[in-house]
């Protein structure tokens, strides 16, 4: 839209919209249009509108899901606007926005809205926003100003990444994308990124108007309480469509519900099963493996140990119907971004920067929760500085920081003592190079006596733990972080006597001779 035509647009707004709502509707359009994303209108009456919209390219905490309000009046149905949007819109994580095109609107924001974390955009700065060549860096402005640095911080290691803070793994969503007739199973550690790219091949699909995307379906079996067979077949079934049919679900009926789910939705569904641990060995997943097989539906698991030991055992029956992605580290490209991106959101700048980043890197392995870790802690150092400037000091404070050692660290602790004293182990050796080879002579430098399959098993254990690393083909000490943290918590010493001593406790294969 033409310069002059949004700044008639932002004059008129305050004079309200009638039934038609063409001068809302004409707003919404220019946010579109200004930063190439979509926008929803959800509600619409005279004199204000909802939408929702999210900003991809600005990594700043709540951009990925903003609910915004129009607002032209200033009376007491103003007033009844604001609570409604308020009870509807408020949610964890949600960025409130609310033009009030009215300076009597922008109180009864203030007051309706009160320590509800929200932003107020005045004509002035819509139109500042809107006529800019980079209306990113006006709206990040804006919330810098009115928003608490903390409040705006996006990093968070606890939960998926979503939108905005993705990075990477194109290899693996090119071949979701791509190879439409093969099922695939994505198993690895949590918080390697696996929920995130079932997420993101879903909103994939979704932005590129892809057929699959109204026949995927996705599923966490995380709450599924009843793992039997017929437990986990209705809950498969209900998920997918909730009637007394699949209430009744039994493992034998399932194919016979998937082809009749087929031909409902004009092709295979896309089945997008998370945290499939605890129930992908039982007879329904090997039904459901088995429909794959006949083009009835589409699998993607996601899962950890259990998934991936599944996958590596050539008795599996799902082995040889699904093809295995171990995501690992990002590459260094995506992991730069990661972490600067949200730090430059943030309005911060880099002392040294190429320093931090090698550092960074170094103590993260550049796993993808360990570079938000990191980034959140700078971020939050930098905040109670008072500065905008993330000094180098910085990242070397943090490696003498008790919680997060605590944080790092805390894989060992879950390890059976057999497990833990190899891995102990390998981190206080630190060998350059891990094969099966030179981790047995290191396990029986040690008093351990594995076989070939026990020690690869051991170190896909090690792996799954965030002990280890997976990258092309090899093995590798996840992170420069854990050794450092181990030997400064004593680990190296103490835990490694304590995980000899439970070992002869129990019956170990442990050898005699140490």
């Amino acid at each position: 839209m033409p310069d002059y035509s949004i700044a008639r647009l932002i004059r008129k707004l305050p004079e309200g919209w009638g039934p038609s709502h063409g001068l809302a509707h004409e707003f919404v359009q220019c946010w579109r249009e200004a930063f190439h994303a979509n926008a929803q209108i959800k509600e619409s009456d005279e004199g204000s509108l909802y939408f929702t919209t999210e900003l991809p390219d600005i990594r700043l905490h709540g951009t990925d899901d903003m609910h915004c309000l129009l607002l032209a009046r200033s009376d007491d149905i103003a007033s009844e606007v604001l609570k409604t949007f308020k009870r509807k819109a408020v949610a964890p994580g949600r960025l409130l926005v609310v033009f009030p095109f009215r300076e009597e609107a922008a109180l009864l924001t203030q007051e309706a809205l009160g320590s509800v974390r929200h932003l107020l955009v005045p004509p002035l700065a819509a139109r500042e926003i809107l006529l800019s060549d980079q209306p990113q860096e006006k709206l990040k402005k804006l919330l810098r100003e009115q928003l608490p640095i903390r409040s705006l911080i996006p990093y968070n290691y606890l939960r998926p990444a979503m939108g905005s803070l993705f990075f990477g793994r194109q290899a693996e969503l090119d071949r979701l994308l791509q190879e439409d007739d093969v099922s695939f199973s994505i198993a690895g550690p949590g918080r390697i990124g696996k929920t995130s790219i079932l997420k993101q091949y879903r909103r994939a699909l979704i932005r590129t108007r892809d057929p699959r995307a109204a026949r995927s379906v996705e599923i966490d079996f995380y709450p599924c309480g009843d793992t039997s067979t017929t437990g986990v077949a209705r809950f498969l079934a209900m998920k997918i469509e909730s009637s007394s049919r699949s209430y009744r679900m039994t493992a034998d009926g399932l194919a016979d519900f998937l082809r009749f789910q087929r031909a409902e939705h004009g092709g295979p569904l896309e089945l997008l099963l998370d945290e499939v641990d605890a129930v992908c060995r039982g007879l329904a997943f090997d039904i459901i493996g088995d429909a794959a097989k006949q083009g009835l539906c589409r699998l993607i698991l996601c899962g950890r140990g259990e998934l991936l030991d599944m996958m590596l055992s050539p008795d599996s029956p799902l082995a040889c119907r699904l093809e295995l992605l171990r995501p690992g580290p990002l590459e260094s490209e995506p992991a730069r971004e990661l972490l600067l991106r949200p730090l430059s959101d943030l309005g911060l700048t880099l002392e040294q920067p190429e320093h931090l980043v090698e550092r960074v890197f170094e103590l993260s392995g550049c796993l993808p929760h360990l570079l938000q870790f990191y980034g959140k802690k700078l971020a939050e150092l930098t905040a109670e500085s008072a500065s905008s400037v993330v000094v180098a000091a910085m990242i070397e404070t943090l490696g003498w920081d008790f919680d997060s050692a605590q944080y790092i660290t805390s894989p060992l602790s879950q390890l059976e003592d057999e497990e833990r004293l190899l891995a102990l182990a390998l981190l206080k050796e630190r060998p350059g190079e891990l094969t099966i080879s030179s981790v047995r002579a290191l396990a029986t430098a040690y008093g351990l006596v594995f076989s070939h399959a026990r020690t690869l098993e051991i170190l896909n254990r090690l792996v799954i733990s965030n002990i280890l690393s997976w990258r092309r083909g090899s093995f590798s000490i996840a992170n420069g972080a854990l050794p450092s943290y181990a030997e400064q918590l004593g680990y190296l010493d103490f835990g490694i006597a304590d995980a000899k001593a439970g070992l002869r406790a129990t019956g170990p294969r442990l050898a005699q001779k140490r």
